[in-house]
């Protein structure tokens, strides 16, 4: 049985879905992040560290003083760089 080449297009890989393949597991970071905004929770899914950063900031340059990420695993907030 021949091998399959590995492939990369435009971020995604030809050969599978990247969270459940043995072969890329690790290469993309587990989401356990969420962002609040005043006390209410904006995302409808778990976000990476890099998302949950993009989205806050977001919500920091449109003026809310009161933006927070927590890691889910521990339910706490994690500080980050405005």
């Amino acid at each position: 049985m021949a091998k399959a080449k590995k492939r990369k297009a435009k971020g995604r890989f030809w050969c599978c879905f990247p969270t459940q393949c043995r072969v890329h597991a690790g290469e993309r970071p587990a989401p356990i992040y969420t962002v609040f905004v005043g006390g209410a929770e904006v995302n409808d899914h778990l976000l990476t560290w890099g998302e949950a950063v993009l989205l806050s900031q977001s919500y920091d340059v449109q003026g809310y003083d009161d933006v927070a990420i927590v890691d889910t695993n521990t339910n706490e907030q994690v500080e980050y760089k405005k």
